[in-house]
């Protein structure tokens, strides 16, 4: 028999993972900071999804773009938002921040 070949999963060549969760079933929000695109995580299990669902419409969006342009910055290329997300996600277990 001969051996198998295993093929690596293909990826879209502009998305770059900015953590290792899963985030399969999690609810995600979008929003923009400066004109990025980002998403918004929040695992089914998190204890801040509840408080989350009961904030005012654009309230969480506004939070997630405060902290952005805090712990990110602005005006910095893909490749250092990726970099500032990875170091942001790094030990995340309930939430993450993501590019779109």
């Amino acid at each position: 028999m001969p051996p198998a070949i295993i093929k690596p999963l293909k990826q879209k060549e502009d998305k770059m993972n900015t953590h290792d969760l899963d985030t399969t079933g999690w609810t995600e929000i979008p929003f923009t900071a400066d004109g990025v695109n980002y998403i918004s995580k929040l695992a089914p299990e998190s204890p801040f999804l509840a408080r989350v669902k009961n904030l005012p419409y654009g309230a969480f969006e506004t939070m997630n773009i405060q902290a952005v342009r805090e712990l990110v910055g602005t005006g910095l290329t893909r490749n250092e938002i990726v970099a500032k997300l990875n170091d942001i996600n790094q030990f995340a277990t309930h939430a993450v921040i993501d590019l779109e």
